[in-house]
This record gives structure tokens, C-alpha cells and sequence, in this order.
């Protein structure tokens, strides 16, 4: 049998395709192994050890699939299969997690080229880390949580990192919603250990120290800007103005918006319904309020103030884009 034909005839082959399982049949994972092994022993193909890795990765055997890619990488030098490789690995570091000191070794023992495409940042996102982050605020509100889901699934199975950054900030919106505990701090530092070291040392002895719900919430917003401001795409790291000051308190207040003529209010992304809108509940801090004009499909966005136990009355004109806020 050629490695061609044994390749095709392989279980998860067929995952490409139409209405066929995506992964191979648990039973038949080691079996599968040990004959690509063999083969791969008696008559050397490059092709082979991609599979290899593939269903190391499934088995969640991460340090196999690496081995694996460099074998691939010295056997495969200036082949056909050397781009869909170099996409594999690539793939590989970021469902893996791979830390950046291991990446960087692999590639410089086995002379792995970097892809053609965009160019990204270990601060980004991983679909792994977005799906878990997702679940967990599912907790905090559900509806928010799930649309954000759908959105990933509906991105198919490799989405961008731009848009794997736009959900894990969506996600931490939801989570900052609620008071931080030490044990979901410590979750987000050891994903900022793998992008800055010296930061997540700093910020980890800041951890021994810290006690209080408000202690635990600016620790937890530290974290997140961290991550959020090195990713592809990322806003800068928040700062404190007079008049909008971080929330660690999660102190909560209320918005009026009223437009002339009438339009549909978004609130942080967050549809509030047909203006005028009473009294919706929001955390006190920044925010940001969009109108849209369904005639005219324009829209106005505005950035508001919300006090702690106050309502922010915010009427717009949506013709010239003049505003007023008063608290009430």
C-alpha cells in the first residue's frame, strides 16, 4: 500500500468531506498510530507525519503533535506539503496553547518558516480560551453569552483573531459584571504569564495581598486591559479621568435616553429597545450608547457617564448629533 492510498484510507480522512465525522473513531486512534508508525518506518513520507500529528492534537497529546512537526519540517524541506504544514503548526501552538519560549524552539531546531498571513500577536485569543470564557458568563447573563456563541460557531472552525479578540472582550464584559474571586484572578494571569512575565509577576504578588471584592475586581481589570491592549486589533489599557472613574465597586446606576426623531438604542452593544428607554440598569462607569435611525439607517454614538445610584437622562438629535446629560 502507498503512503498516498494509506493516507485517503485512513479514518478522518473523510473529514473533509461532505457529512462525515470530523475526528477519527476513539477506538481506532491508537491502532491508526502504530500503522502510520510502521509505515512511516518502512517507506518515509512527510504526508504521514502530518497525520501523525493531527491525530496527536485530537488525543490531546500536544508535545507528540510538536515532535512530530519537527520531523515533518526536516524531512520536508522546500516540499509541495511545506505551506499546508507551516498552516498545521501554526494551528497546532494556538489550539494548544503553546508558550512562546517553546514555539520559538521548535521552530529554530527544525527551521519552521512563518506564514504568509497576517501577522499576530500572543496576546490574541484562542477559539479554546473564547469557548471557556463564553461558558463561564453564561452564569452571568446568559442571553449576552449565548449570542456571542452562536457568533463563534457561525465563524466556522478557524475564525480570525480580530474576531476571536472582539468575544473574549465581549466575555469579559459579562464576567466583570460580578465581583472577582482570587481563583478566577489567578486564571487570568497564567494566560498573561505566557505574554508578558514581568507583568504577571508584578501582578501575581499583588494577588497574595489582595483580600477585598474591590481589590480582586482592579487586579481582574489589569489582567484583562493587559491582554486586551496586546492583542491584534486591542484599544489601549483604560485610564481614569475625572469624570469616569473605574467601577472595582461594581456600583450600579440607571439610563433615559430619549431622540429626536425616535430610533433604536443600543447600550454597550446591548439592545435597550425603541427610544424613548427608561430607567435600564447599567454599571456605573463609561459607557457607550449607539442610535440607530431605521429610516434612515444612521446612527449616533455617543459615550455617556453613569453614576452609582443616579440616572443618567441623555436626550440626542440625531439630525445635528447635539446631546445634553443630566442626573436626576
Amino acid at each position: 500500500m502507498s503512503a498516498a492510498t494509506l493516507w485517503l484510507s485512513m479514518p478522518g480522512w473523510a473529514a473533509a468531506q461532505p457529512n462525515a465525522p470530523s475526528t477519527p473513531a476513539p477506538g481506532n486512534s491508537r491502532a491508526t498510530v502504530e500503522l502510520l508508525e510502521r509505515v512511516q518506518a518502512e517507506a518515509p513520507d512527510p504526508l504521514l507525519l502530518l497525520r501523525l500529528a493531527e491525530l496527536a492534537v485530537l488525543a490531546g497529546a500536544c508535545e507528540d503533535a510538536l515532535g512530530h512537526y519537527e520531523r515533518f519540517f526536516e524531512s520536508c524541506t522546500g516540499c509541495d506539503a511545506q505551506t499546508l504544514g507551516v498552516k498545521r503548526f501554526e494551528q497546532t501552538v494556538e489550539r494548544c496553547l503553546v508558550t512562546i519560549d517553546r514555539e520559538s524552539e521548535v521552530r529554530g531546531r527544525a527551521q519552521i518558516p512563518r506564514s504568509k498571513e497576517p501577522v499576530t500577536s500572543p496576546a490574541d485569543a484562542t477559539q479554546r480560551e473564547v469557548t471557556d470564557l463564553l461558558k463561564a458568563a453564561r452564569e452571568v447573563h446568559g442571553p449576552r453569552a449565548v449570542r456571542a456563541l452562536l457568533t463563534l460557531a457561525e465563524a466556522g472552525p478557524n475564525p480570525g483573531p480580530r474576531l476571536l479578540n472582539e468575544l473574549r472582550e465581549m466575555a469579559f464584559a459579562i464576567l466583570s459584571e460580578r465581583n472577582a474571586s482570587a481563583e478566577q484572578v489567578e486564571m487570568f494571569l497564567q494566560r498573561l504569564k505566557k505574554v508578558d512575565h514581568q507583568r504577571y509577576e508584578v501582578l501575581k504578588a499583588e494577588l497574595q495581598e489582595a483580600k477585598e471584592p474591590v481589590a480582586l475586581n482592579a487586579l481582574r481589570r489589569q489582567v484583562m486591559d493587559a491582554l486586551v491592549a496586546g492583542s491584534v486589533g486591542g484599544r489601549a489599557p483604560r485610564t481614569v479621568t475625572a469624570s469616569c472613574r473605574p467601577n472595582d465597586a461594581l456600583e450600579w446606576g440607571q439610563i433615559t435616553v430619549s431622540s429626536s426623531p425616535w430610533s433604536e438604542a443600543y447600550l454597550n452593544g446591548e439592545k435597550l429597545g425603541s427610544t424613548p428607554v427608561a430607567r435600564a440598569d447599567a454599571l456605573a462607569g463609561c459607557v457607550t450608547l449607539r442610535l440607530i435611525d431605521p429610516e434612515k439607517g444612521t446612527s449616533v454614538l455617543k459615550n455617556v457617564t453613569v453614576r452609582s445610584n443616579k440616572v443618567a437622562v441623555v436626550q440626542v438629535d440625531l439630525r445635528t448629533g447635539e446631546d445634553s446629560v443630566r442626573y436626576e
